[in-house]
């Protein structure tokens, strides 16, 4: 696919269809990452797990921390976290003595916990777009929810602290969702509720 082609077929995708891309589709997409993804020092400061559904329970826990308005509108929640296959998020610490520049100097960036937070959110949303568009140019779509109100649970149930989620597979043509937790069809978000600015209000060609 080319790149206007695959620009045009970028879009955020709410609702997948049950049936699961190949695996080895899901490992292309991470040989793309791994190999081509650029991370500053190669350092890598961020884990990325991918769920399929083998594990039920724990996809369940990820969907029902994912209101989206937990206060106005309980029961709400993001659909593209139940996509055949997530791509989770998380943050890595790194060892500190692997930590060193070239000249063998420490660096001491990645053990000032403001500065590596800032490190790997930058890197989550590089690599997050990086599968994007990997995904898509391999005939799939993918949907990103940033919407993750249980972090302690998770962590201390299954050992990661989500930091961004990604559902990836096969579009499905619908605007409504079976929703396991209400047991009830659900219309779909709509990307339209959040337009973005004009471009000059936030892009300038001169200081």
């Amino acid at each position: 696919m080319d790149w206007q082609n695959i620009l045009e077929s970028r879009h955020q995708c709410f609702i997948f269809e049950e049936n699961k891309p190949d695996i080895s589709v899901i490992q292309g997409i991470v040989d793309d990452l791994h190999t081509k993804c650029p991370s500053k020092q190669n350092r890598v400061v961020y884990n990325l797990h991918i769920f399929d559904w083998s594990n039920k329970e724990l996809r369940m826990d990820i969907y029902k921390g994912t209101e989206r308005d937990p206060e106005n509108h309980p029961g709400v929640y993001n659909p593209q976290t139940l996509a055949p296959y997530l791509f989770v998020w998380s943050p890595r610490k790194l060892e500190q003595q692997k930590n060193i520049h070239a000249e063998g100097i420490l660096n001491p960036e990645y053990n000032d916990d403001i500065t590596f937070n800032q490190q790997v959110h930058m890197e989550v949303g590089i690599s997050s777009i990086f599968v994007v568009l990997s995904a898509i140019n391999k005939g799939l779509s993918a949907g990103f929810c940033k919407c993750i109100h249980n972090h302690d649970e998770l962590n201390s149930k299954y050992g990661f602290n989500p930091t961004l989620y990604l559902g990836v597979g096969y579009k499905k043509d619908s605007t409504k969702y079976f929703c396991p937790i209400n047991q009830r069809e659900w219309p779909a978000p709509l990307n339209t509720w959040y337009p973005k600015p004009p471009v000059d209000q936030y892009i300038r060609y001169s200081v």
